[in-house]
């Protein structure tokens, strides 16, 4: 998954030579994928179907700071058998890219949510007295261990033969 900037407007016409420019900020898997879902939108929001419109330029957005952790909220609303739902979710993650695909991966596996009937709404970056969800809270505590699962313990090179008939145990 990428975050994508694209800008666009309507063809220039003798009415309306300086058309509005509109800004998208898109998550998709490639830029051909973030044009499409950018004239999806267009075409409900502002009516300017791809035919009678132009793509100025489309940007690949990176996370300024990707080596630390961070809470991020998203806001979605997507489309089910029942109808449609507004929803609020939390992850932790290093990039925003990270968290939006864990969140498509969430809404596939326990809502049966697809790509195309997911729109997010908006995102921010959280601090850590403003998290609300209990999959978050519980890495804020700052005593927090995690157990080593599964130690190997080698033998010394003495003990150790060149040649054996198993396959290490590693």
């Amino acid at each position: 998954m990428r975050y994508y900037q694209v800008v666009g407007r309507a063809i220039p016409t003798k009415k309306v030579q300086n058309p509005q420019i509109y800004r998208m900020k898109l998550f998709a898997p490639n830029s051909v994928v973030a044009k499409a879902r950018f004239w999806y939108f267009t075409k409900r929001l502002v009516k300017i179907k791809k035919v009678k419109g132009e793509i100025l330029s489309v940007d690949e957005i990176f996370d300024k700071d990707p080596e630390t952790v961070k809470n991020y909220g998203i806001w979605l609303r997507y489309n089910s058998r029942s109808g449609k739902h507004n929803m609020y979710k939390e992850y932790r993650d290093v990039t925003l890219t990270g968290a939006i695909q864990q969140m498509y991966n969430e809404m596939a596996g326990n809502h049966k949510a697809r790509f195309q009937s997911i729109q997010i709404i908006k995102t921010k970056v959280l601090e850590d007295k403003e998290c609300k969800r209990p999959q978050t809270l519980q890495f804020h505590d700052p005593n927090l261990k995690f157990p080593l699962i599964h130690r190997a313990t080698k033998k010394n090179k003495e003990r150790r033969p060149t040649f054996t008939k198993k396959k290490p145990f590693i």
